[in-house]
């Protein structure tokens, strides 16, 4: 390309503007594959923790992970992993908190139309929303999150939502409504015997 003398400066300039935003550009590209990297490590030792029975360093791990991924602006993985971070509080008795987390998950992923998230927020919004005091809304809730699974031909999600049920039932004291879903859990189920004695 040829430059008149008169514009040499200028182009010379503007080159080096173009370098400039050239490695800003790659330097946020490294930043934003350090800080996914960051989020995959802390699942990975979220599941660590929670195989340990630590729930509580699951929580804060899981947490992390979501935290990174929603400044990746990876809103997916984000929510996915905010069902999780639910999930936790509801394993550390923290249901109020875990209600709070999931209703706003549900939404999010309503909105997205992210149909997997959708099914999994429910399904623990549920569990959450009964043992933090409201059995029927509760029950109600996974309920839904059964057809919603079933709909989308989900059967591991169909299966854990027959087993929390199966849960709720017997708390309100329906022992044979508890049975006939903790059946349908293990027949659901690649692990029969244990889904049905979780359920139990």
């Amino acid at each position: 390309v040829t430059v008149e003398a008169g514009h040499r400066e200028e182009h010379m300039a503007f080159c080096c503007v173009c370098v400039a935003v050239g490695d800003q550009a790659l330097d946020h590209r490294d930043h934003l594959r350090h800080v996914r990297g960051r989020g995959w490590l802390a699942r990975a030792n979220g599941y660590a923790a929670l195989d340990a029975g630590d729930a509580a360093t699951y929580l804060d791990q899981t947490e992390l992970a979501a935290r990174c991924f929603e400044e990746a602006r990876e809103e997916r993985h984000a929510l996915t992993f905010r069902t999780s971070v639910g999930f936790a509080h509801i394993a550390l008795g923290q249901y109020a908190e875990a209600e709070g987390i999931l209703r706003d998950t549900l939404a999010r992923a309503e909105r997205m139309r992210l149909a997997h998230t959708r099914v999994i927020a429910k399904h623990n919004l549920g569990y959450a929303v009964a043992l933090a005091g409201d059995l029927p809304a509760g029950i109600a809730i996974e309920r839904d999150a059964i057809e919603d699974a079933k709909s989308q031909q989900d059967r591991w999600v169909e299966c854990v939502s027959y087993t929390y049920l199966a849960d709720l039932l017997l708390r309100a004291s329906d022992a044979a409504g508890a049975l006939d879903a903790a059946l349908v859990a293990r027949d659901l189920s690649d692990d029969p015997n244990r889904v049905l004695a979780l359920a139990l």
